[in-house]
């Protein structure tokens, strides 16, 4: 199963993200009250690109359209968001995992960006549904596969040498870590396709693939619109 952040979908969502520009901050300031700050004030941040990048900005409107709490502040415990994309679909999820005083959690969003039906142009809009999930081997086992795979400190995959392959077509992922001491944002293409090139992508293929397996959700990729 591939996951992968494709080229052409910057110029998806640079749609997407033009229609929702003049709501972004008041969203992200919307959020942020809620958001579960922890009492460190001096918090690393490892953004890929920086504050300015395409796809960490994409990210932040998207939270405050799921009316997600915002956690590049840092976070009480740990969490860990995983967003699944795919260019030419406009289906796609969100797998959310928490610790917090020792116990975990995890939600699964799948939602839409909906669209005007008359021109088909993105709008400021998105449907969704979530759900609570647990994973089939326990929430020790899922820790062991984070740690086991650095899922918290891989790099971003722009920065692995070499990387300079176009793909054009594909699936994506972009990964958010964050805890009292630092917040991570990092984004793969294609990690199936290169799996065999770093390591750093075989190991964020195949903790794509046991998520999957141990929270048992089904792909946006075989279902598609659900809405």
């Amino acid at each position: 199963m591939k996951f992968a952040m494709v080229n052409n979908m910057r110029t998806y969502l640079i749609l997407f993200a033009a229609g929702l520009t003049f709501n972004s901050c008041k969203s992200k300031n919307d959020n942020s009250k809620e958001n579960n700050f922890p009492s460190k004030v001096h918090l690393v941040r490892d953004i890929y690109g920086g504050e300015n990048s395409f796809v960490y900005n994409v990210t932040r409107i998207l939270t405050g359209k799921l009316k997600l709490e915002n956690i590049d502040s840092g976070f009480n415990g740990l969490q860990i968001r995983v967003w699944y994309s795919q260019s030419f679909n406009d289906t796609s999820q969100l797998l959310v995992l928490k610790r917090m005083s020792d116990k975990w959690a995890g939600q699964i969003f799948t939602y839409v960006l909906q669209r005007d039906k008359k021109t088909s142009k993105l709008i400021d809009s998105i449907v969704y549904v979530s759900s609570p999930i647990a994973p089939k081997s326990g929430w020790k086992n899922i820790y062991g596969d984070l740690k086991r795979l650095k899922i918290m400190d891989l790099a971003d995959m722009s920065a692995l040498s070499g990387n300079g392959v176009d793909i054009l077509d594909g699936n994506g992922v972009s990964v958010e870590i964050s805890n009292e001491e630092k917040y991570r944002f990092y984004s793969y293409t294609s990690p199936t396709s290169f799996a065999d090139r770093w390591w750093q992508a075989n190991n964020i293929d195949e903790f794509l693939n046991i998520t999957q397996s141990e929270f048992d959700f089904p792909s946006y990729q075989y279902y598609g619109r659900q809405f």
